[in-house]
């Protein structure tokens, strides 16, 4: 699936499903693209494997719960999801949209805030990759505003509609897809390539 036609909501959920938790780490020398696709030497030291340690550990904390809103993350889950289990209606269903964007919204702010603090790293490359994660991050954040901003607009009467036509309307006014890109599969990869290594 192409990374462009994904919302950042769906990244995100997409990022909470993905990312494994291990901790340890290979002292070893591997290539990493990153950036502008620049080859560079990637020595992991002993403060890059706390870094390791800390990056898994926030996202067990703050990223990998949020994985229960993946229904919310597109119109066909939602659809198949309440196709199979009981729909509270529509004002319901908006108000629990609503709870998915902004706990996301907390447990991404609440991640890159504890990874900023006291964050040592002696390797350049996987510096810039967590900073590259942070920007990343940080945009998702700043999208979650704007869908949450696009759903309190949609007018009541809305809620008569059908299921079917209120999933399919609140997901297009919330969807971003076409207006706003991030690279958070590209970090995922890398992330889960180069920092959570089974010795």
């Amino acid at each position: 699936m192409s990374l462009k036609k994904l919302s950042p909501i769906a990244l995100l959920f997409m990022l909470a499903i993905t990312v494994s938790a291990c901790s340890k780490q290979n002292d070893t020398t591997d290539k990493v693209d990153i950036g502008k696709k620049q080859e560079v030497e990637m020595k992991v030291s002993d403060s890059d494997k706390e870094y390791g340690k800390k990056y898994n550990e926030l996202y067990k904390k703050y990223i990998s719960n949020l994985a229960k809103f993946d229904i919310y993350s597109d119109e066909e889950k939602a659809e198949a999801y309440f196709n199979k289990n009981e729909y509270p209606g529509n004002k319901k269903y908006l108000n629990n949209l609503k709870e998915a964007y902004s706990k996301s919204k907390e447990g991404i702010s609440s991640f890159i805030s504890e990874l900023k603090a006291d964050t040592k790293i002696e390797n350049p490359s996987l510096k810039a990759m967590n900073e590259e994660l942070i920007v990343e991050a940080e945009l998702t954040i700043m999208n979650i505003d704007e869908m949450l901003n696009r759903i309190n607009q949609i007018p009541k009467e809305i809620e008569k509609t059908s299921k079917e036509e209120f999933i399919e309307i609140v997901n297009k006014t919330a969807d971003l897809a076409d207006e706003k890109e991030n690279e958070f599969e590209e970090m995922i990869e890398y992330m889960n390539e180069k920092i959570n290594k089974k010795s």
